[in-house]
């Protein structure tokens, strides 16, 4: 082997080697989803037709299932489907892992509609399409001459009238905007008919819900003690499971003290029969100012709407309408409509009298809106309606009605629908920039993945640079009554550690890091910003435990307070002092608990603290067997295993290489 050969070996293996190093060194900074996402694009159109062929005419309102699998949307386009001959906007379902676009505002035999179709909602698993609709030929003897609503079953093919009263008789006014559950079996809609319900003599549109399995209707705009209101209500959205129902109304009867003389949010339990009042202030101040286009989660506790009033948090001063959420098990009300500094908006957010408006995510972490504010994301420039989401819990807030490169889209972005887990945002534009080959000259529904974006920064609180910490972090405890189990759970504001006694039945603990403060703070309360909320889900059930909570010194610090005087507060219908030790070493505070939800850490001047006496603290660190997973996926051994792939690819074929020579 002469000199050459052998440099010419060395250096195809360093490069081997130092290009497998930079390989493991990028792959290992990302979770698997997101490195494979980099390579997809973030926005798509789903107004074509199953070759990708462009809408031939405007598509506008749109809904998303809960995976974003499905996305419905109405459409005005005669060359999405065969044989769309009817002049009409018609309903269709986008499958995005088949590229299949299906028209449903047919009949059961399939054929088309003879009047306009809009508004659709979808269920969770997309099987589901709720619309309303002007046509008279979709189910037999549709004789109202009003629009009606409807519910298409994908799978069966069959289309059937929801809009009835209880024995099926068709109402005799107008029926619009429906919602449907996430099983398909409840849809809410607004009417206009008299003749749904015995009693309905109220004059004004009302809120009613249909049973699918039973063929029931109700109507749900009343007071909780089932009077009807005094004014019109409109705007339904139902919860995932069907227990909740939300809408806006000017009646002034549906719950006491309600005399703003404006449109307000409420909120129906079905369960219970009680009417609540959502649009307002934390301490319960009523809004001085409209609400309306409401939104609401999988199990009734977040409803997003958007108001006029400039009361229902305090320093609001922009004078323009916002997006707010609404906190029932809390009751704490939160705008949205902010950058992800917390800065209100320049313009509005919402529209006056369109809708949809905003969408809450079904685990209320997320919501989507359209706003004309320029200052919500840096760029934007387009002075025009864009499409955000903001991140309760992380406080982030993007702008969705991009192309894939991030540049700003050039005309209007409305309707916005999101998936369950916030990953997934549909919504309509304008705009002819945001895909390539968009030349037809009208309005479009793309969908927007969030999760191919790259890895973005959370502004506060912060974990360690370039870990993927999930918000929030979840812990899985299984069944232990011989001894104590321990887990640490690395949140995004630091290690928190969970000690269970005797765990008679195992499940899962959720830690949520909060932004804002849960619960209403009573005078006295001098609190860290970075609070928590801490949930348990599939039966886990210990005799008690030991929670310890991380806090950063500098927020100690600039809060003025003393680490030593530290106090835990733990929330249930009041403020509880549940603190036992302060682990300063560590930055933690605990405390033994029973029952969990929101906690605090600070201090309440008008309290003398009573800590939980007695409490042990575990320091050492627990033994593999009985430490659960923290829920943070770190690839390394995919990812070393892939360099060792690639290394051992490259030392052969430099010894081919060799060979030959």
């Amino acid at each position: 082997m002469n000199k050459r050969t052998v440099f010419q070996l060395i250096s195809s293996t360093a490069l081997t080697a130092m290009s497998v190093l930079v390989l493991v060194i990028v792959l290992s900074m990302y979770p698997p989803s997101e490195v494979w996402s980099q390579f997809t694009e973030i926005i798509t159109r789903v107004s074509v037709d199953d070759s990708g062929t462009q809408g031939n005419n405007a598509s506008t309102r749109n809904a998303i299932d809960s995976d974003g699998s499905n996305i419905a949307f109405a459409s005005l386009s005669n060359n999405l489907v065969a044989d769309d001959t009817n002049v009409y906007s018609d309903i269709f379902v986008f499958d995005a892992t088949t590229d299949n676009v299906t028209r449903v505002s047919v009949d059961s035999s399939g054929s088309q509609a003879n009047g306009a179709s809009d508004a659709p909602s979808i269920s969770a698993d997309g099987r589901y399409i709720a619309f309303h609709s002007a046509a008279s030929n979709l189910v037999a003897s549709d004789t109202n001459g009003v629009v009606d609503v409807f519910v298409h079953d994908l799978q069966s093919g069959t289309t059937e009238r929801v809009s009835v009263d209880s024995v099926g008789t068709q109402a005799n006014n107008h029926s619009l905007y429906p919602s449907i559950s996430d099983d398909g079996r409840y849809v809410v809609f607004e009417s206009r008919a008299t003749n749904l319900i015995a009693g309905d003599t109220n004059s004004a549109i009302d809120i009613f819900l249909h049973d699918r399995n039973t063929g029931a209707t109700t109507r749900v705009s009343v007071d909780s003690s089932d009077t009807e209101s005094d004014g019109h209500s409109i705007y339904a959205a139902i919860s995932g499971d069907g227990q909740f129902v939300t809408y806006s109304s000017v009646a002034t009867n549906l719950v006491a003290g309600d005399t703003n003389g404006v449109s307000d949010v409420f909120l129906r339990d079905l369960n219970t029969d009680t009417t609540t009042r959502i649009s307002v202030h934390t301490d319960g101040t009523e809004a001085d100012g409209l609400s309306t286009h409401q939104s609401i989660d999988d199990v009734g506790r977040y409803i997003a709407f958007e108001s006029e009033a400039t009361n229902l948090i305090d320093d609001d001063s922009n004078s323009y309408r916002d997006i707010f959420v609404r906190d029932t098990y809390l009751n704490v009300t939160q705008r949205v409509s902010v950058s992800t500094a917390g800065v209100e908006g320049d313009h509005i957010s919402g529209d006056t009298t369109d809708n949809p408006n905003s969408r809450i995510s079904a685990n209320g972490q997320y919501v989507a809106f359209k706003s004309r504010a320029s200052n919500l994301v840096t760029d934007d420039e387009n002075g025009i309606v864009d499409v955000f989401v903001h991140d309760r819990q992380t406080g982030y807030t993007v702008r969705v009605s991009t192309d894939s490169l991030g540049n700003e889209a050039n005309n209007a972005s409305y309707y916005p629908s999101i998936s369950n887990d916030g990953r997934y945002i549909g919504f309509y534009s304008y705009a002819d920039n945001l895909v390539s080959g968009d030349t037809n000259g009208v309005g479009d529904v793309f969908v927007y993945d969030r999760d191919s974006l790259p890895p973005t920064s959370t502004p506060t609180p912060t974990s360690t640079p370039g870990a993927s910490i999930s918000n929030p972090a979840t812990v899985t405890f299984t069944q232990n009554t011989s001894t104590p189990t321990e887990a640490t759970v690395t949140t995004i504001a630091g290690d928190a550690y969970v000690r269970c006694e005797n765990v008679t039945s195992g499940g899962t603990l959720s830690i949520q890091v909060l932004s804002s403060p849960p619960g209403q703070l009573t005078s006295g309360f001098t609190i860290l910003p970075t609070n928590f909320d801490v949930s348990t889900s599939g039966g886990l059930a210990c005799d008690y435990i030991t929670l310890c909570l991380p806090y950063d010194e500098d927020e100690v610090t600039e809060t003025s307070l003393e680490e030593s005087a530290l106090q835990l507060w733990h929330y249930d219908s009041g403020w509880t002092d549940v603190t036992s030790t302060v682990d300063s070493l560590n930055n933690r505070i605990c405390g033994i608990v029973e029952d969990f939800s929101p906690f605090v850490i600070g201090v309440n001047d008008s309290v003398t603290p009573t800590p939980t006496t007695g409490a042990t603290v575990t320091t050492g660190t627990p033994t593999p067997s009985i430490l659960p997973d923290s829920g943070i996926a770190r690839p390394t051994y995919i990812f070393l295993l892939g360099a060792l792939v690639l290394l051992s690819g490259g030392i052969f074929l430099t010894k081919e290489a060799r060979l030959k020579r």
